[in-house]
């Protein structure tokens, strides 16, 4: 009797367990579908996925609560637990795929925000093609000469360019040396040149530097200091007594003081000619020509106009030309 009631005792015990364990694996299979279908909902309206892509009814039938009530094997609850991970493994794909489509460039910002930002110009902006271009450099040479073509030292000079689009320099200066010469390099530009000395009236001169360039400026004496005379060429041929040209006499003039501030002398010597020309202003000059093998000569000379004169010279004796 209490054998029999032992054995009703633990079957209705099995019953019970089997009865809780269909209902555990019923309440885990719809809380699968819900969340499943939950997932698919969100993803649907996020316009991630499409929700037509999830089938509620397939999910059901592979969890549905009537396998799991089989209280003769405990396969249910693992198929629950296999659509489990399934569905979870599903959620996880689509997740991922919305991740995939929102990501971000190596610098934090959307791509999609960096094409939008290429269309409107802010990057990659091209460089400002009205940007202006420099221009070239070159040299400049200017040598300040008198009426007579004397070299004048210590003449001031003074150069502005016009307004150039370009930041370049506009301005130079400086003296001449003593051959009358000043040079420097400048940008290629419209310039006003200042030229002064003490002695001389200044004067100003336009220049356009486009290259390389030599200029004389030529300086009239300051009329301050009296009025200056006009100049004039000056032409001296000398030659022996056969009437042949002498290379390389000296010649050298000196000038009567005058009331102006004028250049009193000149000198140089004759070429394979014989000839030895210069521009000197009108005045009375004492002359001198010298050579080593001939006798020299000294002259008075006035100056008043373009003047071509001819002196002969007599060879220098010499000792051994005497018996």
């Amino acid at each position: 009797m209490y054998v029999r009631h032992d054995v009703e005792t633990r079957k209705q015990k099995r019953w019970q367990l089997w009865f809780l364990k269909a209902v555990q694996t019923g309440l885990v299979a719809v809380g699968v579908v819900l969340f499943v279908a939950g997932m698919a909902h969100s993803l649907g309206v996020g316009g991630a996925v499409d929700p037509g892509a999830v089938s509620f009814g397939d999910d059901t039938d592979g969890d549905s609560p009537g396998d799991s009530d089989d209280p003769g094997t405990e396969d249910g609850g693992q198929a629950s637990d296999g659509d489990t991970d399934g569905g979870d493994e599903a959620a996880d794909g689509d997740d991922t795929g919305t991740n995939d489509e929102a990501q971000t460039d190596d610098d934090g910002t959307d791509e999609r925000e960096d094409e939008r930002s290429g269309e409107n110009g802010t990057e990659d902006e091209p460089e400002n093609e009205d940007e202006s271009t420099e221009p070239e450099t070159a040299s400049l040479t200017l040598t300040v000469v008198g009426p007579a073509g004397e070299r004048i030292e210590d003449a001031e000079i003074r150069g502005e360019g016009e307004p150039h689009e370009a930041d370049i320099p506009l301005e130079f200066g400086g003296e001449t040396d003593s051959d009358g010469t000043y040079t420097t390099e400048i940008y290629e530009n419209e310039y006003a040149i200042d030229v002064d000395h003490p002695a001389y009236e200044a004067t100003t001169i336009d220049h356009a530097h486009d290259g390389d360039n030599e200029t004389t400026v030529e300086l009239d004496p300051d009329g301050n200091d009296g009025t200056a005379p006009s100049t004039a060429r000056l032409t001296i041929r000398i030659v022996d007594p056969d009437g042949d040209p002498i290379d390389g006499v000296s010649v050298h003039g000196e000038g009567e003081p005058h009331e102006a501030d004028i250049p009193l002398e000149f000198s140089g010597e004759t070429d394979s000619d014989g000839t030895y020309t210069d521009v000197i202003y009108e005045n009375e000059y004492t002359i001198e020509v010298s050579h080593p093998d001939y006798e020299g000569r000294t002259g008075t000379y006035t100056h008043d106009g373009d003047m071509e004169d001819t002196v002969e010279l007599e060879p220098r004796e010499r000792e051994d030309d005497h018996p």
